[in-house]
């Protein structure tokens, strides 16, 4: 393959949430009543304008490492992206794969299989993974792709409805599910070879222009999270069950249903966009009236402060992921040729 490295910068990415991605689940009752603890902990987003928040105040220091792009490849606007100790797995626009090195940031592999065969994916939207196995969700194909370490493939799983997002877990998958019903809600659990075993949060559902493809988030033994666009709150899915980790309350806060994107921002003062959650922190990204701002809350004093994160590095605040105690985030080069991923590790 031949490519340039373009990585929008994230004043822009609130912009592109909007106008990249066709469907959406807009919800209009968006948490079921009977999950509802009203022991859940409530992140309090004020303050945020003309607000800076020194990332020392839940930083502790920052890691940056060089991703090689050669000159055979290219990697354009990333799609998703996972790792483990060794490995870094970024989906781009363009529907390739890449890994990296996590120590070293070469290029080991990249593959570009768009098509209808049995190894191959029409349209893929997340990437996870596990011990050792990387999964890609096809969109297009309702099915999920595993691929050993090196990318080489060893199998197809289909699912019988349309997931825009999912994540691996011990017995199987979690999936977002764009076809909801009573029957078959939102959160579905299947197992390895996708045979639904439970589902979750049922909800009426309108299709809309999604602000976020990205719904499900876990740093490793903190447990998996479910952060919906436009939701006022999160859950966390734990021994088979679904339940409401926290909730949001912001100022100026109407009601959340709107026909269109436009209808939303124009009635909220902000709209979550997603959220990162470790044992210590909750980070949530929302779109404000110009720029994505960040909530981060304390877990253990609860305690929130919301603004623009001031890094003190040339490369905005955006992490996309949350692996054990550090946030991740990947950007592209000066020189518009290779990545950088950068890793802010939390205090603790």
């Amino acid at each position: 393959m031949t490519t340039k490295v373009h990585i929008k910068k994230q004043m822009k990415r609130g912009y592109i949430f909007l106008l990249i991605s066709s469907v959406l689940l807009l919800l209009t009752n968006c948490r079921s009543k009977e999950s509802i603890l009203e022991e859940a902990p409530l992140i309090d987003i004020a303050g945020y304008e003309n607000n800076t928040i020194d990332c020392s105040q839940f930083i502790s220091d920052i890691d940056t490492l060089l991703l090689s792009v050669d000159s055979t490849c290219y990697v354009s606007q990333i799609q998703d992206f996972c790792m483990n100790d060794s490995c870094i797995y970024i989906l781009d626009k363009d529907k390739s794969v890449f890994v990296f090195n996590s120590l070293t940031g070469e290029l080991k592999n990249s593959i570009n299989k768009i098509g209808r065969g049995r190894s191959e994916y029409l349209d893929p939207k997340s990437i996870s993974e596990f011990e050792g196995c990387v999964y890609i969700l096809d969109f297009g194909g309702r099915c999920v792709l595993e691929y050993d370490a090196e990318l080489n493939f060893l199998d197809r799983i289909k699912i019988k409805f349309t997931a825009i997002d999912f994540m691996k877990v011990d017995d199987g998958f979690l999936f977002y599910n764009l076809t909801a019903t009573d029957k078959l809600k939102r959160i579905v659990h299947t197992d390895n070879k996708g045979n639904v075993l439970n589902s979750f949060a049922s909800s009426q559902l309108n299709i809309n222009t999604i602000l976020t493809e990205r719904i499900f988030c876990s740093s490793g033994n903190d447990g998996f999270y479910i952060s919906e666009p436009v939701s006022d709150i999160i859950q966390e899915w734990k021994d088979d069950t679904v339940d409401v980790a926290f909730k949001f309350d912001w100022e100026n806060k109407n009601d959340i249903t709107a026909s269109k994107t436009s209808e939303l921002i124009t009635k909220n003062g902000i709209n979550i966009l997603y959220s990162l959650v470790s044992s210590k922190y909750v980070l949530t990204q929302f779109l404000g009236k110009d720029f994505i701002l960040s909530n981060i809350y304390n877990r253990d004093d609860k305690t929130s402060v919301s603004g623009m994160v001031d890094t003190h590095l040339s490369y905005p605040f955006g992490p996309m992921k949350i692996t054990g105690k550090s946030l991740i985030g990947i950007h592209e080069s000066c020189d518009n040729k290779n990545l950088i991923m950068v890793k802010y590790n939390l205090l603790d």
